[in-house]
């Protein structure tokens, strides 16, 4: 490797560290549901329309973003992204109502289209080309950390700023955000080792990876794991707040400084991976934390256990996106990451719209109770079934990793 080269990776490990702390300050974000029910005046199950939206848009994009990120260009796919995440806040803080608010969902399911494995792909990628792609699970865990602490700061400031300006402000603060994001992304340098081999056409270059999708037992499990694994930060990232909600009385700041530190706890989780690297067994540990934090008692307890769930996902999460980049080949490392989360938006959607009736007819906390032991019956398959398969396949990376 020469300095040239050593100067680039350090440069885009760096501008990718700056693109994913604001990404995260999305000052909106930790009290959105705050401002659907006391500004629009929507129930719980709007949430589900939310996810329905931008669900259905990564359903439909998912896969043809990826390829064009795969053939095209990763570091025009981030710019392009973020300029989407900029139209799509102004539409979300000018709403007045559930149809325009649904169009700025639409926008963001966009940004998350373009954006999805892109940033993942390119970190691998670059590092792989300098022989460094083994130091990839440290990087991306700090790159991880750095977004959630960027939550972190976001949400715990959401409530004080809407408390002194009003909700919409923290939707029109973070413009300026994704602003220096867009502008961070501009100074990214493209990786090539992914262009090497994407000499087919596109409709052949589509059926490859779905192909290699469905013949391989061990992305198969690792399908599996990454949708179950999508399921839990769904119920996580987007109903949360409505826990703390239900906790913290529909305090503005205290509901925005509990997301904040929901968001720090994945970010601990992401930085530990060298001492929890577990990815299917870690499946217990959540299944057991998220059913012990739904337990009646003490609010502050409660919370606390929540966290802990947070910081054994944000590891689990660390250690299954690693597992995934290893086993695919570089040439469909975009394509098949959209690919994979095109199924887990397939199967999380409906499963949203029961965890709102759930929540609607019962309560937040037996919504929860219920996703704690779905993770619990998928580990007993992980341990029956998954587990072997994986053990078998250990340290057979794709050649071109």
């Amino acid at each position: 490797m020469n300095k040239q080269d050593q100067n680039n990776i350090k440069r885009n490990v760096r501008v990718l560290y700056v693109v994913n702390f604001f990404i995260g300050l999305i000052f909106w974000y930790g009290i959105e549901k705050i401002f659907l029910t006391k500004n629009l005046h929507l129930g719980p199950s709007v949430i589900a329309y939310i996810i329905v939206v931008y669900g259905l848009t990564q359903v439909l994009l998912n896969v043809p973003t990826g390829v064009l990120a795969d053939r095209w260009s990763r570091k025009g796919m981030v710019v392009v992204s973020l300029v989407i995440l900029f139209a799509s806040t102004t539409i979300l803080g000018s709403s007045h109502s559930l149809t325009q608010y649904l169009i700025g969902t639409f926008g963001w399911g966009l940004y998350l289209v373009c954006i999805t494995g892109t940033l993942e792909s390119l970190l691998y990628d670059g590092l792989k080309e300098q022989g460094l792609a083994r130091t990839y699970k440290k990087i991306y865990g700090r790159s991880q950390a750095i977004f959630m602490l960027g939550i972190f700061f976001s949400s715990t400031a959401s409530g004080f700023i809407a408390r002194s300006y009003g909700i919409r402000a923290a939707y029109y603060l973070t413009l300026i955000s994704v602003l220096v994001a867009a502008l961070a992304a501009m100074f990214l340098v493209e990786p090539v080792v992914h262009k090497q081999r994407t000499d087919t056409k596109v409709i052949p270059h589509m059926i490859e990876a779905l192909l290699r999708l469905k013949k391989s037992a061990v992305l198969t499990q690792i399908v599996i794991m990454s949708t179950m694994l999508f399921l839990v930060q769904t119920a996580f990232y987007e109903y949360a707040q409505l826990f703390y909600i239900a906790i913290f009385s529909a305090s503005a700041v205290a509901t925005g400084i509990a997301n904040g530190f929901g968001g720090l706890s994945l970010a601990v989780g992401n930085l530990i991976t060298k001492h929890l690297h577990f990815a299917g067994s870690g499946f217990a540990f959540l299944a057991v934390l998220l059913a012990a934090a739904m337990l009646p008692g003490n609010p502050v307890v409660r919370v606390a256990i929540f966290m802990m769930f947070g910081v054994v996902f944000g590891a689990v999460s660390a250690n299954v996106n690693d597992l995934k980049h290893r086993k695919i080949p570089s040439h469909l490392r975009a394509t098949l990451s959209s690919a994979i989360s095109t199924i887990d938006y397939i199967i999380v959607i409906p499963l949203a719209l029961v965890f709102s009736h759930l929540i609607a007819r019962y309560s937040i906390y037996w919504a929860y109770r219920t996703v704690a032991m779905t993770i619990a019956v998928y580990f007993v398959f992980y341990w029956v079934i998954g587990s072997k398969i994986l053990i078998l396949d250990k340290g057979n990376d794709h050649p071109e990793n």
